[in-house]
């Protein structure tokens, strides 16, 4: 699952080094933002 955010990538460097530096070599270092959102803003 890649990061949707910087705070979530933070996060998971902090919390849970493993499993970020796993997402970091599969998915690389960008932030993925969701494509279509449930939510619509007006």
């Amino acid at each position: 699952m890649p990061y949707r955010s910087k705070a979530q990538r933070a996060y998971m460097h902090i919390h849970h080094p493993k499993i970020a530096k796993k997402w970091d070599k599969k998915y690389g270092t960008a932030i993925h933002k969701k494509k279509g959102s449930k939510r619509e803003s007006n």
